[in-house]
């Protein structure tokens, strides 16, 4: 069965894992997207314009600010709606996907 993540997902864990800083750049989230195809063939991860454009919907902005990093208002409704997203996951893809995003962000 194919599943698909995407950075919303990896923010959301990160934010149920008690990451207060809302910064997330991309070197971090491709590390955990690497480690992910490493572990799981069956997990793809999704486009990254399709994952920005639903970050937007997120924070109900209509345009997002993104060099090198992703930044999040500091909005704890905000960061519950990251952290729904990440419960969209079964369970096996949320553990291994926990597990990474633990060792990525020292959480």
């Amino acid at each position: 069965m194919y599943k698909n993540i995407e950075i919303a997902d990896v923010i959301g864990s990160a934010f149920f894992y008690g990451r207060t800083k809302t910064q997330f750049t991309f070197e971090e989230i491709e590390i955990v997207f690497t480690e992910i195809r490493q572990k799981d063939q069956f997990i793809s991860i999704e486009n990254k314009n399709r994952s920005l454009r639903h970050i937007m919907d997120l924070i109900e902005v209509d345009n997002i600010e993104v060099d090198r990093t992703i930044v999040l208002p500091k909005n704890k409704a905000i960061q519950d709606r990251f952290e729904r997203q990440f419960y969209r996951l079964d369970i096996e893809t949320r553990d291994l996907l926990s597990e990474i995003v633990k060792s990525i962000f020292e959480l």
